[in-house]
């Protein structure tokens, strides 16, 4: 792949320009890759288009303060709360995607210090499998993305770890 194309899929956090794995936030899920142009986008070469908010971290923390299941996995987005890595993010600062697990937790000091340090930031996908776990249906997010108008202000990952919490709670 050259360095004038990206590789895109949808139903992640957002875009990563000139490393090829990444996607436009979505509320429809993975569904397939797309090779694009660089200058469609309106990006140069290098720029990261994946952002967490800070409302998202936040209830993020609040998901483990709940005591949400988690096993770190390839794939997983984590916040490096400590400043445990010594080498800087490609994103935004201090957020990590796991792509070599085996390196990135022996390198934190092994998994359960990984899952100690690290705050997981589920994806919207990962939202949408916990919620189906829980016993939620489709039907029932999309009603409640309508209700709060999630979609429309591009808050619908914020809205799915909110539902996640309230089932936490009980």
């Amino acid at each position: 792949m050259s360095a004038q194309h990206i590789l895109a899929t949808r139903g992640l956090f957002g875009l990563i320009v000139d490393t090829g794995v990444y996607s436009l936030k979505s509320p429809v899920g993975i569904q397939r890759a797309h090779v694009m142009p660089l200058r469609h986008l309106g990006v140069s070469k290098g720029e990261i288009l994946v952002r967490v908010t800070q409302e998202e971290i936040e209830m993020a923390r609040e998901l483990r303060a709940l005591d949400l299941e988690w096993e770190p996995s390839v794939g997983h987005y984590v916040y490096d709360e400590n400043r445990c890595c010594p080498k800087g993010s490609p994103f935004q600062d201090r957020l990590y995607f796991i792509l070599n697990y085996d390196c990135f937790t022996s390198h934190i000091g092994g998994v359960e210090r990984f899952k100690q340090v690290m705050l997981w930031l589920p994806t919207w996908h990962d939202a949408r499998e916990l919620l189906r776990s829980l016993g939620v249906s489709d039907e029932e997010v999309a009603r409640r993305l309508q209700c709060c108008q999630g979609l429309e202000n591009g808050k619908e990952l914020l809205v799915m770890y909110e539902m996640i919490a309230e089932l936490l709670c009980g």
